[in-house]
């Protein structure tokens, strides 16, 4: 798995946290009525939220060596080429899209932790296809690094 992408899960797991948090301004009972704004934003941030989980999951099929040191071993039978050139392309795919879909929300509906959510996935998504231009599949194996080290480590228990 790159490094660029563990980076990238990382600041999914904020994002994912956040986007989950309660909007106080809009759940308070001073606000107990609903403005069209309100409505607005509330669809906003759960769209934002589907987003993102929708990116995380597509991402831990695609790099399923991740999803099983999260705990989630619905993948366990795979082992990406992430070197490959498929696998390349769908990852670019899957950023591709995702940058797509959000930019499709209204951001200027978003506020507090819904807005720093979207501006962090938004950039997240711009350097994972900018990452692309850079080939990291020509890097030199390394006694830190490399598929065999990686399967004795699987293998012991202690990774």
């Amino acid at each position: 798995m790159n490094r660029s992408l563990l980076a990238s899960f990382s600041l999914l797991v904020v994002l994912l946290t956040g986007c989950n948090a309660p909007d106080q301004s809009v759940n308070t009972p001073e606000k107990a009525v609903t403005t069209p704004e309100a409505e607005v934003a509330n669809a906003a941030s759960q769209e934002l939220a589907a987003i993102v989980d929708g990116y995380f999951q597509a991402n831990l099929e695609l790099n399923p060596i991740f999803a099983t040191f999260i705990g989630d071993h619905r993948f366990d039978d795979r082992l990406a080429n992430s070197i490959g050139p498929q696998h390349m392309q769908n990852q670019l795919d899957l950023e591709r899209k995702y940058l797509r879909e959000i930019g499709e929300i209204d951001k200027s509906s978003l506020g507090g932790q819904d807005l720093l959510s979207y501006e962090i996935f938004e950039q997240a998504r711009r350097d994972g296809i900018k990452g692309f231009t850079f080939p990291t599949h020509f890097m030199p194996i390394t006694q830190f690094f490399s598929t065999p080290n990686f399967f004795a480590q699987l293998g012991s228990g202690s990774s």
